[in-house]
């Protein structure tokens, strides 16, 4: 059975004084993730899951792209925060096999890293930029999956950082 994996970046967020963790989106980032929903949509995209990084701009990214899709179990967790592409493949291997559309929502190394692994394809996973692959592995078995996902779709925001 195919398994869909889409990777979603936080949109362009603002410049604070108050921690990382806790910078919000912009007005651009607002427009771009807009914009990257309404494909999305188009796309008939439904996750079945998604895991979305707990910092505030992934939660508010999430919940604009939320608004465009149908309702669906999320999970927000730190451990998308910050975390390296090992960090991120150890994760993808503890979804169900139920789940056969799994979304994640997060942050750049780990994404440009994890698509690049995945795909064998460099992606620029600029702010608010998502991918759609494929493949009929099992996530249990994700590091054995180098290469073997095949990149459908590139959504890219018309709204620039």
């Amino acid at each position: 059975m195919t398994q869909k994996l889409i990777i979603m970046r936080h949109g362009k967020s603002s410049e604070s004084n108050s921690s990382d963790h806790a910078r919000i989106l912009n007005d651009i980032g607002h427009m771009q993730v807009l914009h990257v929903a309404e494909q999305l949509k188009a796309d008939l995209i439904h996750p079945d899951l998604v895991l979305c990084s707990d910092a505030a701009r992934t939660k508010e990214t999430w919940l604009i792209t939320e608004s465009f899709l149908s309702k669906t179990i999320i999970e927000f967790t730190n451990k998308l925060y910050l975390a390296s592409l090992d960090d991120t493949l150890e994760l993808l291997t503890e979804t169900s096999e139920l789940v056969k559309t799994l979304m994640l929502v997060g942050h750049n190394p780990a994404f440009s890293q994890l698509v690049k692994w995945l795909s064998g394809q460099h992606v620029d996973m600029g702010t608010a930029n998502a991918v759609w692959l494929e493949s009929e592995l099992p996530w249990s078995e994700i590091f054995n999956q180098k290469g073997l996902w095949q990149l459908k779709k590139c959504f890219v925001p018309t709204v620039n950082d």
